[in-house]
């Protein structure tokens, strides 16, 4: 008996059904940031430019014997990534288009991420291209129901928990208890602190206490899963963490904050973003649309 009530909570929290109407703004944002990501960040395609000597391969490309990312590599990824967002916007071939973009932004991080540094931001972003290709093409205002939506956006919500936790089980395994009392953020504010963070360096003992605070808020991330007025306070504090980042150390989360909105209600846009894909003409191949 306690094993099926397990078994059924279990169910309940990766395939509650969702909106229709959520996957496909929540979709939208993701297929319109994409393209502007990859373009923006430069310096994962310079890495194209690097002496192959340089080059540090993750371990699955040492396991895959993946080479070093040339130029001309470099340009294709990028794109292929520019060229078939729109399509998957549209929601156009979302059994072929769908799949392509998430390989070819994970392949797009393994370049950057393949010469000595990790971003643990992009996990969200990753989950999310790799699940929205299984649910079913929808439009904005679409309020019918689906398990495939809800185990979607679980996915992408567990990815953005499991970013903070991680961060400070990495803190706490490799530095201990240390990390909290050294000085990682003074640190941080001599090396890109903006004037607006310049001033804190004066309060060591408060630098130190934002250090602890950082590390129970990260530990806390699990708190974002439950329903009701603590997940939102969590989700709010998560916003403005971020933006007092970017504004303090210039440090930018933009595509962890993007992953942050599985978890609005994003159905509830306004009545005048309804419909915008209703008038897309329908396709000729049932493959290519479904």
């Amino acid at each position: 008996m306690a094993a099926g009530a397990m078994r059924a909570r279990w169910d309940r929290f990766w395939h509650t059904p969702a909106p229709l109407g959520r996957i496909a703004v929540f979709r939208a944002v993701v297929y319109l940031y994409l393209p502007l990501h990859v373009i923006r960040t430069t310096w994962v395609t310079d890495h194209s430019l690097l002496p192959s000597s340089w080059y540090a391969p993750l371990q699955v490309g040492r396991i895959l014997n993946i080479p070093h990312p040339t130029q001309a590599v470099a340009f294709l990824v990028v794109a292929g990534i520019v060229g078939l967002s729109p399509f998957a916007i549209a929601g156009r071939g979302r059994r072929l288009v769908g799949p392509a973009l998430a390989l070819l932004y994970l392949y797009w991080c393994y370049m950057g991420f393949s010469y000595g540094k990790v971003d643990h931001d992009r996990l969200g972003l990753l989950v999310s291209l790799a699940v929205l290709p299984s649910v079913p093409w929808s439009t904005f205002g679409d309020n019918a129901r689906s398990a495939a939506a809800g185990w979607a956006l679980r996915a992408v919500q567990v990815s953005v928990v499991l970013v903070y936790f991680l961060s400070a089980v990495a803190k706490l395994r490799l530095t201990g208890p240390s990390w909290i009392t050294s000085s990682i953020l003074a640190w941080a504010i001599v090396r890109r602190g903006t004037d607006l963070a310049q001033p804190l360096l004066d309060f060591p003992a408060l630098l130190k206490g934002v250090q602890a605070g950082l590390v129970a808020f990260e530990l806390a991330s699990p708190l974002l899963l439950l329903r009701g007025i603590i997940s939102r306070l969590y989700l709010i504090a998560a916003v403005i963490f971020h933006a007092v980042t970017l504004a303090a150390l210039t440090i930018s989360f933009e595509a962890h904050m993007v992953c942050l909105l599985a978890f609005l209600p994003l159905e509830r846009f306004p009545e005048r973003f309804r419909g915008w894909s209703v008038s897309l003409p329908q396709p000729r191949f049932s493959f290519w649309h479904a």
